[in-house]
């Protein structure tokens, strides 16, 4: 094996590692875009079962800046580092007692993608759908 054999060798390995490193990059943006997905969904189904078993309303609030959620009776959780969280009229949604909310939509969304979740008003559900 000559010298020039081994370095286009190592060019064409080069190359196929700057790909897969540029593949990784985006499969990690989207893993994390669908793992807050996950999360906030989780936490909006708490917050309404909160306010069933408390009787009292239970507000589900996003922060000025996007970057962390929480309840009214709770601490904030965070955000993944670029992943932004916009709630319906810059807010949140209240659960009542009965199950019920005024609705809402909330948008995720990362370099990678975007992501909405919608809130029922008639019976708090949550779903994810596209934007």
């Amino acid at each position: 094996m000559t010298l020039l054999e081994m370095l286009v060798v190592l060019a064409i390995m080069g190359f196929i590692s700057a790909l897969v490193v540029v593949r990784l990059d985006r499969a990690v943006a989207l893993y994390s875009l669908r793992e807050s997905e996950s999360a906030v969904a989780a936490s909006l189904k708490v917050a309404r079962a909160r306010a069933i078993r408390s009787g009292e309303p239970v507000v589900f609030a996003v922060t000025g800046d996007g970057t962390a959620y929480g309840m009214s009776d709770g601490a904030l959780a965070s955000l993944p580092s670029g992943v932004v969280l916009h709630a319906p009229a810059g807010s949140g949604v209240t659960f009542y007692p009965d199950g019920t909310t005024g609705g809402g939509r909330f948008d995720l969304g990362n370099a990678r993608g975007r992501i909405a979740l919608v809130v029922d008003p008639a019976n708090g559900d949550v779903a994810a759908v596209a934007p």
